[in-house]
């Protein structure tokens, strides 16, 4: 069985501003195919030898989650208007899912995008916010360093 490791990250002070890699924008989520979302992440889920629900199932599950706020999903498109990193984040500050397509990693992207998330939840008032990263996921765990995260 895969461990998690929960991560833990201040945001009450000063903040790293989103760096988006050329040609990429954030769009809101009423502007986004959550079809298209949901690919991107089983495609995530699949690399890592997981599956996850289909589309109907975990779209439901999504926004019948208390803690669910459109506001809170950063969604990034390239240049066609394809949906290549998306990051889901509950109002508790709880960074429930962060995904970039493969094509577009090692880009800046997922930082960008956790920028984003850690200035809303800033302005929030959140002072801290939190993710669930696999102990194997070397690559994961080492951009969750590099951005000042540590493990609880």
């Amino acid at each position: 069985m895969t461990r998690s490791i929960l991560m833990w990250r201040d945001v009450s002070g000063a903040l790293p501003e989103p760096v988006w890699p050329e040609g990429i924008v954030r769009v809101p989520l009423v502007d986004a195919d959550p079809r298209e979302i949901h690919a991107l992440l089983s495609a995530s889920y699949e690399e890592a030898g997981r599956s996850m629900p289909g589309f109907l199932a975990w779209w439901d599950a999504i926004r019948s989650d208390e803690e669910f706020d459109p506001l809170l999903c950063f969604i990034a498109q390239d240049p066609l208007g394809h949906i290549v990193g998306f990051a889901l984040c509950r109002s508790s500050g709880f960074i429930r899912e962060l995904a970039v397509h493969a094509d577009y990693r090692r880009l800046g992207l997922a930082s960008a995008l956790l920028a984003e998330a850690f200035q809303a939840f800033s302005a929030r008032g959140v002072d801290q916010v939190a993710l669930r990263v696999e102990e194997e996921n070397a690559v994961a765990r080492h951009l969750y360093d590099d951005i000042g995260f540590a493990a609880a």
